[in-house]
């Protein structure tokens, strides 16, 4: 077990353990464990925090790769980002309650935590994927997809097989960071109309995707979310408020409506689709034209505008 010489404390925050692994037992006192205060700690194997944590920062444990349990305190409010990110040996967790901020990848890697159909979920976020690709069907009740979660899954990256198809849950509100991004195989998908925000690259780079249903509450299209695919027609939700760096940049679209409330076209959004004459319509007197003039000032797009209502 650990003695006090094993931890580096200050004010509360565990910055540095220093002891030899094994079975450790955190002291009380402890508010927070900080960013790599465990990292690539290969030798530890079990941890027990007391009841005074009640944040475990970044990278926390990043690649302790021989940790088989950790014992989390009922007055846990937050895990960081890549907190277990590499803990391949973790087999079991416990998170308190749903209350818990989690924050991305914070799971990521945690190959002993994926279910049959091979998905490693914590309190209702997707985190990695280790299933047998093909047509995948996201389970019911998965809230988020977390950064990389099915990132680059083809045969030829992250020991992923090809995924052929994705069907995601109704219950989904948001997709995160490189998503789906390489994901090769993927040719159609159908977002879920509560998912709010499509993070940055979610769907990069996936050459064959050219049927894509945008959810209608979709408010921010964030940078690269579909660049490189293969999009021939797309229907903007109305809420659609951000159309991030490049997000829809070499694609295979003719023209594009546009809703009327767009605030943010970001620079690169729109361009290079396959169509010389691509074109952007717009109504008159809306707060997207604004947004339009804004956009072709830096880059080349032909605007046309659907009559007034």
């Amino acid at each position: 077990m650990s003695n006090p010489n094993d931890f580096v404390i200050e004010n509360g925050i565990l910055k540095k353990y220093v002891g030899p692994g094994g079975e450790v037992e955190v002291p009380d006192g402890v508010t927070s464990i900080g960013s790599d205060a465990f990292r690539d700690c290969a030798d530890l194997t079990s941890v027990i925090l007391p009841n005074s944590v009640t944040s475990i920062d970044k990278n926390a444990f990043y690649n302790c790769s021989g940790l088989l349990s950790i014992s989390l305190p009922a007055g846990l409010e937050t895990i960081g980002a890549y907190a277990f990110d590499g803990c391949t040996s973790l087999a079991s967790i416990a998170v308190p309650n749903k209350a818990v901020s989690i924050g991305p990848c914070a799971f990521f890697g945690c190959k002993q935590l994926a279910d049959a159909d091979g998905f490693v979920i914590v309190n209702e976020i997707l985190f990695d994927y280790y299933g047998a690709g093909g047509d995948v069907i996201v389970p019911a009740g998965v809230k988020v997809l977390s950064d990389y979660s099915f990132g680059r899954c083809n045969i030829l990256q992250r020991e992923h097989v090809e995924m052929g198809s994705v069907v995601l849950p109704t219950s989904l509100t948001k997709i995160g960071k490189a998503v789906f991004e390489h994901c090769e195989g993927l040719r159609e998908v159908k977002i879920p109309n509560r998912v709010t925000d499509i993070g940055d690259c979610a769907f990069q780079s996936n050459r064959w995707l050219s049927k894509v249903t945008l959810p209608k509450n979709l408010i921010n299209l964030e940078s690269y979310a579909f660049a490189g695919c293969a999009i021939e027609r797309l229907s903007l939700p109305k809420g659609l408020k951000k159309i991030g760096e490049g997000a829809l940049m070499n694609n295979n679209m003719q023209k594009l409506v546009m809703p009327d409330q767009v605030e943010i076209i970001e620079n690169r959004a729109l361009i290079g689709q396959l169509y010389a004459f691509f074109t952007l319509w717009v109504t008159p007197g809306s707060v997207t034209e604004k947004t339009v003039k804004q956009y072709v000032k830096k880059n080349k797009c032909n605007v046309k505008y659907n009559e007034s209502k």
